[in-house]
Formats: structure tokens, C-alpha cells, sequence
């Protein structure tokens, strides 16, 4: 039996419903699919998630806590995919280029440090790198899961560091809850 086909079946299935989907749900799952694959993860109940206002920077598919929205939430989660190359092969790679790009932006302070390594429960493990110094003074997060051919990222955003530090075990939980998902082979 084809598992691929299986998969592929059942993503387009979900891709297909994912259009449907009122603007954000609470209890939900959310993915990020590039043409080599891409990740899945659910935030706690107590989010949720929104398909569309974060697709103007990147993010297909947002997640914040009920009772805001994508514009006035403190703390934000999603995920981003990267394709695996010569200069991006680890989460350490991955972690630099985001740097990198913020100093090519005119952010001269911004930085990041390595905060630990989580296991998923499911076989995955995640780097974490903490974020500071962008000229908004926004605290960021950033779990690297490193794949055959991409690394998937879920990325946590917060505009004070109050909140960041209140919400980082949602966040943990969010990461825990990663799975890959693989397009074709």
C-alpha cells in the first residue's frame, strides 16, 4: 500500500477544508506546508487558531489566546518552514540566518541564544532559541525541528516580557504537540 498517496489524500482533504474555516477557531490544529513538508501543531484549548490575518507576513496560520485578536493579542504562536541547504542545516544554522537577516534590517542589536532542547513525546526533538534586541522590543521564541530536507520552526511572539515569561509553558506545550508532515517522496 502507497502511504504517500494515503497522506497526500488526507492533506488535500485538509487543505481543501482549510479554506473553509471560519477566520479563527478555538480547539483546532494548525499547519505549515511547503513543497518538501511541513509541520502540524495544536496550541492549548484556550487558543486559537486564525487562517487569515496573518498571511500578509508569512504566517498561513496563527494562533493566540481567546478573547483577542491576531492585531491586539500580547503573544502570538505559528510556524514557518525552511528548506534544508549547504548553509541552513541545523537549528544553530537556522537561528543565525534569523539574525543575520534582522541586522541586514537595520536591527544591529538583535540576537538570540540557545535556551535547551524538548522531546516531543513522538520521536521529535526541538531546539529552542530565544530572540531579543529588534527595534520593537519584542521577545521571541523560536523551536527548530530538523527534517531530512527542511526544519520546521513554531515561533512564539510576545510585546512584553511580562507576558512572554506568563505564556512560555503554553508555548512549550504548543512544541510538544509538533508532527511533521511529508509531501511525496
Amino acid at each position: 500500500m502507497n502511504y504517500n498517496l494515503i497522506i497526500l489524500v488526507f492533506l488535500a482533504i485538509g487543505c481543501a477544508s482549510c479554506t473553509n474555516l471560519p477566520e479563527s477557531q478555538s480547539g483546532s490544529m494548525g499547519f505549515a506546508i511547503s513543497p518538501k513538508g511541513g509541520c502540524s501543531f495544536t496550541p492549548p484549548s484556550s487558543w486559537k487558531l486564525d487562517t487569515k490575518s496573518g498571511k500578509s507576513q508569512g504566517a498561513l496560520v496563527v494562533a493566540y489566546p481567546d478573547g483577542s485578536t491576531y492585531a491586539n493579542s500580547p503573544v502570538i504562536i505559528y510556524s514557518r518552514t525552511l528548506p534544508r541547504d549547504s548553509q541552513t542545516k541545523s537549528a544553530a544554522n537556522a537561528a543565525a540566518a534569523v539574525v543575520k537577516h534582522f541586522h541586514s534590517n537595520g536591527h544591529s542589536n538583535y540576537q538570540s541564544r540557545f535556551v535547551k532542547t524538548i522531546n516531543t513525546g513522538r520521536g521529535h526533538k526541538g531546539e529552542i532559541y530565544a530572540f531579543s534586541g529588534d527595534n520593537w522590543n519584542n521577545y521571541e521564541a523560536a523551536c527548530y525541528f530538523v527534517e531530512d530536507e527542511i526544519i520546521n520552526s513554531i515561533v512564539y511572539h510576545a510585546r512584553e516580557q511580562a507576558v512572554y515569561n506568563h505564556m512560555w509553558p503554553d508555548f512549550i506545550t504548543t512544541c510538544r504537540s509538533y508532527l511533521p508532515v511529508f509531501v511525496g517522496q
